[in-house]
Protein backbone atom coordinates (compact mmCIF):
# COMPACT_ATOMS: atom_id res chain seq x y z
CA UNK A 1 0.00 0.00 0.00
CA UNK A 2 1.04 3.55 -0.51
CA UNK A 3 2.12 5.76 2.32
CA UNK A 4 -0.63 7.89 3.88
CA UNK A 5 -0.16 11.64 3.85
CA UNK A 6 -1.82 14.40 5.78
CA UNK A 7 -4.31 16.72 4.08
CA UNK A 8 -2.02 19.71 4.52
CA UNK A 9 0.81 18.01 2.62
CA UNK A 10 -1.58 17.06 -0.17
CA UNK A 11 -2.74 20.67 -0.49
CA UNK A 12 0.74 21.79 -1.56
CA UNK A 13 -0.01 21.83 -5.26
CA UNK A 14 2.85 22.85 -7.49
CA UNK A 15 2.26 24.11 -11.06
CA UNK A 16 3.47 20.73 -12.37
CA UNK A 17 0.95 18.86 -10.23
CA UNK A 18 -1.83 21.23 -11.27
CA UNK A 19 -0.98 20.78 -14.97
CA UNK A 20 -1.03 17.02 -14.49
CA UNK A 21 -4.41 17.08 -12.74
CA UNK A 22 -5.93 19.35 -15.41
CA UNK A 23 -4.36 17.36 -18.24
CA UNK A 24 -2.60 20.36 -19.72
CA UNK A 25 0.95 20.78 -20.84
CA UNK A 26 3.40 22.49 -18.50
CA UNK A 27 4.04 26.17 -19.06
CA UNK A 28 7.02 27.05 -21.30
CA UNK A 29 9.05 28.30 -18.32
CA UNK A 30 8.92 24.81 -16.85
CA UNK A 31 10.96 21.94 -18.25
CA UNK A 32 9.15 20.35 -21.20
CA UNK A 33 8.08 16.97 -19.91
CA UNK A 34 4.82 15.12 -19.98
CA UNK A 35 3.91 13.44 -16.72
CA UNK A 36 3.38 9.68 -16.73
CA UNK A 37 -0.22 8.54 -16.36
CA UNK A 38 -1.21 6.94 -13.07
CA UNK A 39 -0.73 3.19 -12.90
CA UNK A 40 -4.41 2.42 -12.33
CA UNK A 41 -7.14 3.88 -14.50
CA UNK A 42 -10.76 3.91 -13.54
CA UNK A 43 -12.97 1.39 -15.29
CA UNK A 44 -14.80 4.06 -17.26
CA UNK A 45 -11.53 5.55 -18.53
CA UNK A 46 -10.25 2.12 -19.54
CA UNK A 47 -13.46 1.29 -21.44
CA UNK A 48 -13.98 4.60 -23.17
CA UNK A 49 -10.33 5.44 -23.62
CA UNK A 50 -11.05 8.91 -22.29
CA UNK A 51 -8.07 10.53 -20.78
CA UNK A 52 -7.43 14.17 -20.22
CA UNK A 53 -3.73 13.77 -20.87
CA UNK A 54 -2.61 14.72 -24.39
CA UNK A 55 -1.46 11.79 -26.48
CA UNK A 56 2.18 11.47 -27.42
CA UNK A 57 3.16 10.23 -30.87
CA UNK A 58 4.51 6.71 -30.85
CA UNK A 59 8.14 6.23 -31.60
CA UNK A 60 8.97 3.75 -34.33
CA UNK A 61 11.32 0.98 -33.42
CA UNK A 62 14.02 0.16 -35.91
CA UNK A 63 12.70 -3.36 -36.50
CA UNK A 64 9.07 -2.35 -37.03
CA UNK A 65 7.13 -3.35 -40.11
CA UNK A 66 6.12 -0.74 -42.69
CA UNK A 67 2.86 1.12 -42.09
CA UNK A 68 -0.26 -0.47 -43.50
CA UNK A 69 -2.22 1.87 -45.74
CA UNK A 70 -5.10 -0.43 -46.70
CA UNK A 71 -8.04 0.21 -44.36
CA UNK A 72 -9.60 -3.20 -45.06
CA UNK A 73 -6.63 -4.92 -43.41
CA UNK A 74 -7.03 -2.80 -40.29
CA UNK A 75 -10.80 -3.28 -40.01
CA UNK A 76 -10.99 -6.93 -41.08
CA UNK A 77 -11.89 -8.41 -37.66
CA UNK A 78 -13.54 -5.26 -36.33
CA UNK A 79 -17.24 -5.35 -35.47
CA UNK A 80 -19.27 -2.14 -35.56
CA UNK A 81 -22.36 -1.90 -33.35
CA UNK A 82 -25.61 -1.49 -35.29
CA UNK A 83 -29.12 -1.41 -33.90
CA UNK A 84 -32.16 -2.11 -36.03
CA UNK A 85 -35.82 -2.90 -35.51
CA UNK A 86 -37.52 -5.87 -37.17
CA UNK A 87 -41.13 -6.89 -37.60
CA UNK A 88 -42.17 -9.64 -35.13
CA UNK A 89 -42.50 -12.19 -37.94
CA UNK A 90 -38.96 -11.51 -39.16
CA UNK A 91 -37.53 -11.55 -35.62
CA UNK A 92 -39.27 -14.87 -34.89
CA UNK A 93 -37.89 -16.37 -38.11
CA UNK A 94 -34.39 -15.18 -37.24
CA UNK A 95 -34.68 -16.59 -33.73
CA UNK A 96 -35.91 -19.96 -35.05
CA UNK A 97 -33.15 -20.13 -37.68
CA UNK A 98 -30.52 -19.29 -35.08
CA UNK A 99 -31.77 -21.95 -32.64
CA UNK A 100 -32.01 -24.66 -35.31
CA UNK A 101 -28.55 -23.86 -36.66
CA UNK A 102 -27.15 -23.96 -33.14
CA UNK A 103 -28.79 -27.33 -32.35
CA UNK A 104 -27.49 -28.85 -35.60
CA UNK A 105 -24.05 -27.34 -34.94
CA UNK A 106 -24.00 -25.63 -38.34
CA UNK A 107 -22.70 -22.28 -39.42
CA UNK A 108 -23.87 -19.54 -39.24
CA UNK A 109 -24.83 -20.34 -35.68
CA UNK A 110 -25.58 -16.92 -34.17
CA UNK A 111 -28.13 -14.25 -34.97
CA UNK A 112 -25.32 -11.85 -35.81
CA UNK A 113 -23.73 -14.28 -38.28
CA UNK A 114 -27.08 -15.03 -39.95
CA UNK A 115 -27.95 -11.34 -40.35
CA UNK A 116 -24.46 -10.48 -41.60
CA UNK A 117 -24.50 -13.28 -44.18
CA UNK A 118 -27.94 -12.23 -45.43
CA UNK A 119 -26.97 -8.55 -45.63
CA UNK A 120 -23.71 -9.29 -47.42
CA UNK A 121 -25.56 -11.33 -50.05
CA UNK A 122 -28.07 -8.53 -50.64
CA UNK A 123 -25.38 -5.82 -50.72
CA UNK A 124 -23.28 -7.82 -53.21
CA UNK A 125 -26.28 -8.42 -55.50
CA UNK A 126 -27.10 -4.69 -55.47
CA UNK A 127 -23.46 -3.73 -56.14
CA UNK A 128 -22.69 -2.07 -52.81
CA UNK A 129 -19.88 -4.47 -51.92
Amino acid sequence: MSERRSLSSAMEITPEKLAFIQGTLPRPSEPARIPEPPSSKTASQALTGSSQQPKRPREKSQGSSPEVTDDSVLTEGLLVPLTTRLRPKTADGLRRAYLEQKLKRRQPATQQEIVEEALQGWLERKGYL
